[in-house]
């Protein structure tokens, strides 16, 4: 993923009062353009699982986040961010030399 890109989450507290939602854009952190999908238990409002929809840029591991909707009171932390293609460099492939 390209440098900057969110890759995982972490869910630090599930919240109340949440139903399932699709392209929820989270705000906070270093970056922009984070959104995720939220689904939330069987039996009740509680957030179980959150999936990255768009991965957004500039973000940085530890970044938080609070997710809308709810009682605000589900957070997340960003765990992996993308470290860019180290298969190129300033846009040119690096050819690769073995010495013998």
């Amino acid at each position: 993923p390209p440098l900057g890109q969110a890759v995982a989450l972490n869910l630090t507290s599930g919240g109340t009062g949440y139903a399932d939602q699709t392209n929820v854009s989270l705000t906070g952190g270093t970056g922009t353009g984070l959104t995720v999908n939220i689904t939330v238990t069987q039996s009740g409002s509680d957030v179980e699982e959150v999936t990255i929809v768009n991965a957004g840029k500039n973000y940085t591991i530890g970044d938080t986040f609070t997710l809308p909707g709810g009682n605000n009171d589900a957070t997340i932390e960003l765990t992996y961010v993308g470290i860019g293609d180290y298969r190129k460099f300033r846009g040119v492939p690096k050819l690769t030399a073995y010495w013998l």
